[in-house]
């Protein structure tokens, strides 16, 4: 069904996935497999999503560029063990008239790293702060958040001008990390930042995995950890995405060899041996708790026995993923394809594959705010460091990448 209300470019989009839809043979979803122990909200997520959602699961994840309808390739059918509904606020979602006009890029110089702020158009750099750690944009265009390492590790933000210049960086209030962040993603009305990685001690040594988040507004802090230990395994944290009015907070747990020294989600410690990895969404309202408090949305399964990647679309309808598959390379001991694809939460099937391509190095999936463009990254260069368009990855400077993260 169309809605009297939809422009031209969402019945463009819904017009592509009832062609998709059309050519995929309904399967058995196999059950999902509850772990013994979960938070006190685990049943909750067992409740079905209603059908109507899956009109609007493109619109946010479909990704339109410069006026061109994202090539939605039908594949075969694919279920994944889907579980949970996500809640997001009711209303439309975050439209832009285009990619953002400038995009952030932690790069590696030969004494340190920097942060470059380039124009999407032409990749000439408007500004260069100092920088480590991860890096957020809000949906504005124009602010940006991350992590300095001086003068003393804490949250800052910046904004840009329209001619790409950035003002002097301030601190965020409550943004005293007290953790050694690796994620962070801003919430779509610009109200909340979620932070994710290991919280650290008060000699500074690492902990166990986090999620902080900060009220922009208030200063006021939120804090998950613990629930989702294994034993025998190490726990990584990544891929932070939010649902409309800040209703959800949706991050991917991946767990690892235990002989892997770091995170299993940074690049270069990624083993194939003993990868497993869920989509959880937790309730920003319950100010804290445990990482399984919330909802478990999405196991690794059979239909993509490799996730490396998930995002959450703004309405809470549609995971992007990115699965690895194919022969392990020699170079990364890891499956050497990678494939962009769109996971109905509805129903666990696979709509449509975005991009398909080789996979030289882990990839790095983010969004910008609304959801709608979406930046692939990798650790060895070409092909993988720009925006995914008509089942391409269009190349954004560095063309070489570098495996670091990208903020739009």
């Amino acid at each position: 069904m169309t809605r009297p209300d939809m422009t031209s470019t969402e019945r463009q989009l819904t017009s592509v996935l009832r062609q998709v839809a059309g050519g995929v043979r309904d399967e058995t979803l196999r059950p999902l497999a509850v772990p013994a122990r979960r938070g006190r909200d685990s049943r909750r997520w067992l409740a079905p999503v209603a059908a109507a959602v899956a009109v609007t699961l493109v619109t946010v994840f479909a990704v339109v560029a410069a006026g061109h309808v994202l090539r939605a390739t039908s594949r075969p059918a694919a279920s994944w063990s889907v579980g949970a509904s996500v809640p997001a606020a009711p209303g439309p979602a975050l439209t832009t008239a285009g990619p953002p006009r400038y995009y952030a890029d932690v790069e590696i110089g030969q004494v340190s790293e920097s942060l470059a702020v380039r124009a999407t158009a032409t990749g000439a750099v408007t500004a260069t702060l100092p920088w480590i750690g991860p890096i957020a944009a809000a949906a504005d265009d124009r602010t940006f958040y991350g992590a300095f390492i001086s003068p003393d590790d804490s949250l800052y933000s910046f904004r840009l001008t329209a001619a790409g210049r950035a003002s002097r960086p301030a601190r965020v209030p409550g943004g005293n990390l007290g953790m050694s962040a690796q994620e962070m993603a801003v919430s779509p009305d610009g109200s909340q930042i979620a932070l994710a990685g290991a919280g650290l001690n008060n000699l500074g040594e690492t902990l166990a995995p986090e999620i902080l988040i900060v009220n922009l507004r208030t200063g006021a802090r939120s804090v998950w950890r613990g629930g989702l230990e294994r034993a025998g395994a190490q726990l990584s944290i990544s891929n932070l995405s939010w649902t409309r009015g800040g209703r959800s907070l949706v991050f991917l747990a991946t767990w690892c060899s235990p002989v892997v020294f770091g995170s299993c989600a940074v690049p270069t410690t990624i083993s194939p041996v003993g990868h497993d990895a869920e989509l959880w969404a937790l309730n920003p309202a319950t100010h804290g708790g445990s990482l399984d408090s919330g909802s478990l949305v999405l196991t690794q399964s059979a239909a993509g026995p490799y996730l490396a990647q998930a995002l959450i679309s703004s309405d809470g309808t549609t995971i992007i993923a990115a699965i690895l598959s194919g022969p392990v390379t020699q170079s990364t001991l890891l499956p050497g394809v990678v494939s962009v694809v769109l996971i109905s939460v509805a129903t666990g099937r696979q709509i449509a594959v975005l991009y398909r391509g080789a996979a030289p190095a882990p990839v790095s999936l983010s969004a910008d705010p609304s959801g709608r463009y979406l930046l692939l990254a990798d650790g060895a260069g070409a092909p993988h460091h720009g925006w995914i368009s008509a089942g391409q990855v269009h190349a954004l400077n560095p063309t070489t990448g570098n495996g670091q993260q990208m903020a739009w």
